[in-house]
């Protein structure tokens, strides 16, 4: 690890204060960063109130960090986002070596004229993923985007597979959504979904959409794997869901299931699940809350995202319950729970409350 070498400079037309950073940028809350010209920095989990932007022949890499603005890279050596979430769009044009994985934005992924190995996988995309005129190679996989998946004169051509698009998946791209590694499946469709009838034995979907709420009824298995539902998931008594790279629009909610398990997505409503048996949530995102009350079983939630709160009521049953690296906006909050919650290492916003205090 370089050593740390951080100056602050007041913005010439503006009060915002800009970090030129060259060295390392830990867990504090700055208005705008600046790699300099042929500098390297590492920001983990801080927190960036406007813009990041990186210039000519810089280096930057970015572990589990909130930006409200964008991300803007020009003519940079390398830049890697992972784990983050940023509120505008990221833009890496002109550079080389790039990889932005299990991130969230709400707005567009640029790579626009790059010489270097470029990666995107894992993310979920508010806008469009576009992908121009690069030419040292770019994979393109497991990504949820609402806007369009748009390759255009890049060499070699685009690889990967199992993206969820919601708009439309065009030119070198037109084969990488929905299906693996490229195979040429027809992506999701871009008018609304559709929506199959409720199952009956079991379910299982892959990377296709799946219009308004999705109910599972009484005692069904069901398994989703790069699936997006435009509604809500409902399970019922003793049913089960096994979801892994899905995009909810709205909340998954569950009471007396047999369980849930939630990996590698995205939901943007809450999560709440009642009077269950086992519950686990990994590496997802949760614009909501992640609520486990009253269950008897194993419940385990760990590496997420939760813009809201994690709480955690009344669980029973001897089981274990273990809240370990998730990042939270809102409260920990456990109580009445036996036996009491094990884990560490949560950044919380909020509040760490009674039994969770030391988490």
């Amino acid at each position: 690890m370089f050593a740390a070498v951080l100056t602050a400079a007041m913005a010439a037309t503006a009060s915002a204060e800009e970090i030129a950073c060259v060295g390392t940028l830990g867990a504090v809350t700055v208005d705008n960063v600046r790699v300099p010209d042929g500098g390297r920095c590492k920001l983990k989990s801080t927190r960036v109130l406007g813009t990041v932007k990186v210039e000519r022949g810089a280096k930057l890499a970015a572990y589990d960090v909130r930006v409200v603005g964008n991300v803007q890279a020009e003519n940079a050596t390398e830049v890697k986002i992972l784990k983050s979430t940023v509120g505008g769009s990221i833009q890496l044009k002109q550079g080389g070596r790039a990889l932005v994985h299990r991130t969230a934005l709400n707005g567009d992924l640029q790579f626009d004229a790059n010489a270097g190995t470029l990666a995107a996988s894992n993310n979920v995309i508010g806008g469009s993923l576009q992908a121009f005129q690069n030419r040292g190679g770019l994979t393109i996989k497991k990504n949820a985007i609402d806007g369009n998946l748009q390759c255009k004169e890049n060499a070699p051509a685009p690889r990967g597979g199992r993206n969820v698009v919601h708009g439309n998946a065009e030119d070198q791209c037109a084969a990488l959504a929905g299906g693996s590694g490229g195979s040429g499946s027809t992506p999701p469709p871009s008018g609304g979904g559709t929506t199959p009838p409720p199952p009956t034995g079991g379910c299982s979907y892959g990377a296709v959409t799946l219009g308004d709420d999705f109910e599972i009824p009484a005692g069904v298995a069901c398994a989703m794997n790069g699936t997006r539902v435009q509604g809500s998931i409902k399970l019922n008594r003793n049913a089960s869901l096994d979801a892994r790279n899905v995009f909810v629009d709205g909340n998954v909610q569950a009471q007396d299931a047999a369980g849930i398990r939630v990996v590698d997505s995205e939901v943007r409503g809450s999560i709440q699940f009642e009077q269950g048996g086992f519950a686990d949530v990994r590496g997802t995102i949760v614009t909501g809350s992640l609520q486990l009350f009253a269950n008897d079983g194993t419940l385990v939630a760990a590496t997420n995202r939760i813009n809201g709160d994690l709480q955690a009521f009344q669980n029973r049953g001897g089981a274990a319950i273990t809240f370990t690296d998730n990042r939270i906006g809102g409260n920990l909050q456990c109580k009445e729970n036996a036996p009491a919650p094990g884990g560490g290492n949560n950044r919380v916003d909020g509040n760490k409350e009674d039994q969770c205090a030391r988490l």
